[in-house]
């Protein structure tokens, strides 16, 4: 799969503009074998790009804009205001050239650029990119190879990504793969959401139906419009945890979810879609299996009480622990121990092994969504309950705008 998308990302990337830049330093090319040095770190391309991504606020919130962007840069530690090629307007440069839309001669490349948005980079983009800061970072200063000979322009690229991995947060190139392998698919997991599924149905095809209105190529607007209600977007999957209060307000703290690990849930659930372009509702919206697999991972990320830590703290539910230690500010002392002493996550999560396993919380999980939608406590969630949660949120968050508009005002 990740190899055909690169393919498909090659042939829009493999302009006459980009070879010749790619040509210049040494004067010849092989495209094949660019190609071919692409397509073995293929995997790795696309989970650092869906990971920028995910922090993404522009367009429909999978292209990777100008702070995302800069980001990556940071963390790869590039831009040096004293190199030749490196410096700040070096690397903007470089987004701008891989930015730029080529004339459209073909119906596809009318296709691409009515898709592609201004400064933003779609996947085949940010080949380009990583492309010009391997000639850049390689040929263009003259390394050689173990023979002393120039390196090659598919060489600098195969060199400057097999760089990237230890350079990155491990959240950047984290395989979604291994969670599923360890911890999710197993019977007691299919078992847990499958006796939720009442619950979950609902509240899936309600966040679902919100508006969508994203233009999708080769696709009669009736029909895509159909197509992404029965499909969540990431803005309505965390209008769903918004409103199930299961978002953190602030994610300062490493250690709480917040809206960061809420996208990375999300991102880490979507299955991977080849083309970017033609399939663009599927790639900006997740299924209901997906959903639940996303539901998993914010069970299995978010710091939670184990079932033994709350019958030692005498409580019945995760609900009962939120609100109790809401109540005192984050912690409470109940029987000489701090509730606030939980197991830290911290990148926990990303361990194949585990001493709590993942079925426990997430039962905890569900239980406490059912709680918090379920106004009526008759263990079944219905739309209206949906809807009333809805209008409260939005309500707290006005009341929120307010109070700090008035605070702002008295310090003035």
């Amino acid at each position: 799969m990740h190899a055909r998308a690169l393919q498909i990302e090659w042939s829009r990337v493999n302009t006459e503009r980009f070879r010749k830049f790619l040509s210049e330093p040494l004067g010849r090319l092989s495209e094949t074998k660019v190609c071919t040095a692409f397509e073995g770190y293929a995997k790795l391309v696309h989970l650092i790009y869906a990971y920028l991504c995910a922090r993404s606020e522009i367009f429909d919130k999978h292209v990777m804009g100008i702070a995302e962007y800069w980001e990556f840069l940071r963390d790869t530690d590039l831009v040096d205001e004293d190199s030749q090629y490196f410096k700040s307007s070096d690397v903007e440069n470089i987004f701008i050239a891989s930015n730029v839309e080529d004339a459209a001669v073909t119906s596809e490349q009318a296709d691409v650029n009515n898709v592609n948005p201004d400064r933003a980079l779609m996947r085949f983009e940010f080949l380009a990119v990583l492309a010009r800061i391997s000639v850049s970072k390689y040929t263009k200063i003259g390394v050689e190879d173990n023979g002393g000979k120039p390196l090659e322009v598919h060489s600098a690229v195969a060199r400057y990504l097999s760089e990237l991995h230890a350079k990155l947060p491990p959240e950047a190139t984290y395989d979604p793969d291994r969670f599923r392998r360890a911890h999710l698919y197993h019977r007691p997991i299919h078992d847990i959401l499958s006796s939720n599924e009442r619950n979950l149905k609902p509240i899936f095809e309600y966040y679902a139906a919100g508006a969508d209105d994203r233009l999708v190529v080769g696709k009669a607007q009736h029909d895509t419009q159909d197509k992404l209600a029965k499909a969540m977007s990431i803005d309505e999957w965390i209008a769903c945890l918004s409103d199930a209060r299961l978002i953190a307000p602030s994610s300062s703290d490493p250690c709480e979810f917040g809206l960061r690990e809420a996208k990375l849930a999300y991102v880490y659930a979507h299955a991977f879609v080849s083309d970017e372009i033609y399939r663009r509702e599927r790639l900006t919206h997740i299924v209901y299996v997906e959903f639940l697999e996303a539901i998993a991972r914010v069970a299995w990320m978010r710091n939670m009480p184990t079932p033994a830590h709350l019958q030692q703290l005498k409580m019945a539910s995760y609900a009962e622990y939120l609100e109790r230690t809401a109540e005192a500010d984050g912690g409470l002392v109940i029987e000489g121990k701090y509730t606030s002493e939980l197991p830290q996550r911290g990148h926990a999560w990303m361990a194949d092994e585990s001493d709590v396993p993942l079925g426990p919380q997430l039962q905890l999980l569900l239980s406490y969504m059912v709680h918090t939608f379920d106004a009526n406590q008759d263990g079944k969630i219905s739309k209206k309950e949906l809807q009333a949660s809805a209008e409260k949120r939005k309500q707290q968050a006005k009341d929120l705008k307010d109070a700090t508009k008035r605070r702002a005002v008295r310090e003035l």
